[in-house]
This record gives structure tokens, C-alpha cells and sequence, in this order.
């Protein structure tokens, strides 16, 4: 028993030391912003196909813009199924200024390229319509004022009769 005592149970408690140990450490790294080099370099492809495509979508919504054929394009565009990254992709727009050839983030820039144009399309209808009303608010306003209390008048002084 004393043999057990002196010769086994200290490597068994070196053992359970180094396991605990070490799991502790693997857990402190990550937890302080460790990482192991795979994941690291995930992250780094991340935010690089962010900032690729967060660069080069202005420059393919400013393309798409002035097409020669745009707004037959645009139509194009709306009735294309999904989010419209295969009808970007065909026009060839989704790529950097000045590059040869796509880029690996293609799809995600053409992706992002068709969102931003429906939208700028959405907004310059909305502006457009509101011009439209704004353009045409004095005249509205003095039809309502005039005419209005004319047509009460006569429909009133017409029922009282």
C-alpha cells in the first residue's frame, strides 16, 4: 500500500494536474480572444469578403445606373428570380474597376449590387411621386378651397328648396 501511495498516486495526480491543466488554458486563451490559426484565418477571409464587397457594390450600382439601356435592364432586373445576383452576374458588372477577371466574392458583390439598385430605384420612385404631389399641393389646396364649399352650397341650398 505504501508503494501505491508513493509511486502511483502522485502520477495520478501529475495526470489529472495536467489534464485540467491544460483544458484551463485552452479555455482562458479563447475566452481572453485566443484562437488557433484556422480559425483566425476564417475570421480574416470573413472580413475581407465584407470589405471587397462593401468597396466594389457602389462602383456596380453606379454601372447597372448608366447603362445605355438601363431602365429596359431594370425591368430585367425586377422580374428576375431570386435576389437578382445571376441577372448582375450576366451583365458582367459585378467586378472590381479595372479588374480582368471576377473575383472570388462575385456572387456576394452581384448579390449585393442587385439589392442596392432595387432600392435606389424604390427611393427615386418614392422622391419622384412626392415631387408630384408637391408640384401640384397649391393647386390641390385652392381646388379644396374654392370649389369645395361651392359644391356643399349647392348641394345643400339645392336640398332645402
Amino acid at each position: 500500500m505504501t508503494w501505491i501511495r508513493k509511486n502511483v498516486l502522485p502520477a495520478i495526480c501529475l495526470v489529472a494536474g495536467l489534464v485540467v491543466g491544460g483544458v484551463g488554458v485552452m479555455g482562458g486563451m479563447e475566452h481572453n480572444g485566443w484562437m488557433s490559426p484556422d480559425t483566425a484565418q476564417q475570421m480574416a477571409m470573413k472580413q475581407t469578403a465584407s470589405a471587397v464587397v462593401a468597396e466594389v457594390t457602389p462602383y456596380c450600382v453606379d454601372r447597372f445606373i448608366h447603362l445605355p439601356d438601363a431602365s429596359k435592364q431594370l425591368k430585367g432586373l425586377q422580374s428576375a428570380s431570386g435576389d437578382g445576383s445571376g441577372f448582375i452576374t450576366r451583365l458582367n458588372l459585378a467586378r472590381a474597376p479595372g479588374a480582368v477577371s471576377d473575383s472570388p466574392f462575385a456572387a456576394d458583390i452581384a448579390s449585393m449590387c442587385a439589392e442596392r439598385v432595387r432600392a435606389f430605384t424604390e427611393i427615386r420612385e418614392a422622391k419622384s411621386q412626392s415631387c408630384f404631389i408637391q408640384l401640384f399641393e397649391p393647386l390641390l389646396n385652392r381646388i379644396v378651397d374654392t370649389a369645395l364649399p361651392l359644391l356643399i352650397q349647392n348641394l345643400t341650398g339645392g336640398l332645402a328648396r
